[in-house]
């Protein structure tokens, strides 16, 4: 989707995937120690102010001015604070191997640049850093077909899968590595039962 589009989804009152954490996110953030982190693609802030609730010092990205208004919104709501940025991901200008923790919750991009675009997220990640990631996975276009709520990319090419994870994510050690069904409850936008890639790892 481009810019326009994702201000225009962001721009209702309501936020359109809650704002509830990732349940995957929740699952997995509070058995490591906050230091900081890096949310991409982060929409209208629910899983960076989370981590924010946690003592994490975050930084967040997303090109949709509308997100980041719901987002700082949301931070401010909760008593905590992010830093925010307005970027797409080739504009991104940030110290390469800064953070300690890289968050990627349905951040799914065209096949021409998908790998590219990962890559260069890695690239902000330190040594020993933690990747957490969940997204649509191959074959969720069978539940788009009987969930029309249920959300995700119409271009199945977006689609992750655990076959090609060591060349999404090259020089991770992965220490949790599944597709599976899932039933989220995100908003109206993440709405039902879907397939999905789930991943933690740890950068070579």
């Amino acid at each position: 989707m481009s810019k326009e589009s994702w201000n225009l989804r962001y721009r209702a009152s309501d936020y359109v995937y809650g704002k509830e954490p990732n349940a995957f996110l929740k699952e997995m953030l509070p058995s490591l120690e906050p230091q900081t982190a890096l949310f991409a693609c982060e929409g209208e802030g629910r899983n960076s102010v989370f981590a924010a609730q946690l003592g994490w010092e975050v930084t967040a990205f997303d090109q949709s001015e509308a997100g980041k208004v719901k987002a700082e919104e949301l931070a401010r709501e909760k008593g905590v604070s992010i830093d925010y940025q307005l970027s797409s991901v080739d504009e991104l200008a940030l110290p390469g191997e800064t953070f300690d923790l890289l968050v990627l919750i349905y951040v799914h991009f065209p096949r021409e640049v998908r790998r590219a675009y990962y890559q260069e997220l890695l690239s902000y990640l330190k040594p020993g850093g933690k990747l957490i990631v969940e997204g649509f996975a191959s074959g969720h276009e069978n539940y788009q077909a009987t969930h029309a709520n249920i959300g995700g990319p119409r271009d199945s090419s977006m689609f992750l899968s655990a076959a090609d994870a060591g060349e999404d994510f090259p020089g991770m050690n992965f220490t949790y590595l599944k597709e599976q069904e899932v039933e989220l409850s995100e908003g109206l936008g993440h709405l039902g039962n879907g397939w999905v890639l789930r991943i933690e790892g740890v950068k070579k």
